[in-house]
């Protein structure tokens, strides 16, 4: 019985652990979100926002402080965890709520439940069919909402160097992980920049701006850096497949591979930069009938339903 004890206390302290490593990195990116949408020149006041991928929930609380009293911000996530700890963490912000579900779950749900702001941010680039995704959002939106959306640079990153290198200089590494063809396991599948601008289009959007930024992350500990890459590596669906055991031990190596192609400032922290993709883009009832006929019989096609 008290061994029984010990095991779930300590189940219990590793959850709480994580929680609050998520909230950590939530707030990290926090910052960012706000630049993103000071960038961008939406007004948020008295709107109706709604947050894909709201994760521990505080850039949706940033947001419900823009909008004020008489606006509301609805975060969303798959993650039953993430979405308690939100709850939990801004019950107090009466404007603000979050609900566990895809989605593909809440366009079901909720069909007539419009926004006049919709934000998918550190995501995008996870969805496996992205054009379908982008539907759905345009269908959340009311007519001449928008649409704020981080997405990769277009080029390739420095994780696809670092999983390369790794895979190449970790003992058995290779081996291992192309035994369940999973070599490109931590591999990110960006799109180009013109492959993201027609999967907007052609899912009805008109692109308001298209901002290349550079951003920096700094970070006190490896722990801390590795609790930003993890859900990144874990949510990748072809991850799922692996082992828990197997994904531990690429992912750690993976991390020290990384480690070594950063440097730290004079505090002693990590320093990460990176390049992004900020699209400001607007639901639009003039949906280009050249731009179709055009689109349609592309290369492009193919790799926009990714």
């Amino acid at each position: 019985m008290k061994n029984l004890f010990c095991i779930v206390f300590l189940c219990c302290v590793i959850s709480i652990n994580a929680m609050e490593r998520s909230i950590v990195n939530d707030k990290l990116y926090g910052s960012l979100v706000l630049s993103d949408l000071e960038d961008s020149k939406i007004d948020l006041t008295n709107k109706c926002v709604i947050n894909f991928c709201s994760g521990a929930g505080h850039s949706s609380s940033l947001m419900a402080q823009k909008v004020g009293k008489n606006g509301v911000v609805m975060g969303i996530d798959v993650c039953e965890n993430m979405i308690n700890g939100a709850k939990k963490a801004y019950k107090d912000q009466n404007n603000l709520s979050f609900y566990k579900c895809s989605l593909n779950e809440f366009e079901a749900s909720m069909p007539y439940l419009k926004f006049n702001v919709a934000t998918l941010f550190n995501s995008f680039d996870l969805l496996e069919n992205k054009l379908e995704a982008c539907r759905k959002i345009y269908n959340c939106l009311k007519l001449g909402g928008d649409f704020l959306v981080n997405v990769g640079p277009g080029e390739e990153p420095l994780d696809i160097q670092v999983s390369r290198e790794m895979i190449q200089s970790v003992p058995l590494m290779g081996s291992l992980l192309c035994s369940y063809g999973l070599e490109n396991v931590f591999q990110a599948s960006y799109s180009t920049q013109q492959e993201y601008k027609n999967i907007l289009k052609l899912a009805g959007f008109e692109i308001i701006s298209f901002t290349k930024k550079q951003r920096c992350l700094t970070f006190d500990s490896k722990e801390d850096f590795a609790t930003i890459k993890r859900p990144i590596a874990q949510n990748r669906p072809i991850v799922k497949s692996i082992p828990q055991w197997i994904f531990n031990y690429a992912f750690n190596a993976f991390i020290d591979q990384f480690l070594t192609k950063l440097h730290k400032n004079e505090q002693g922290q990590l320093v990460y930069v990176f390049n992004e993709i900020l699209i400001h883009a607007r639901k639009s009832d003039q949906l280009s009938i050249e731009f179709l006929k055009e689109f349609a019989g592309s290369d492009c096609y193919a790799l926009s339903l990714k």
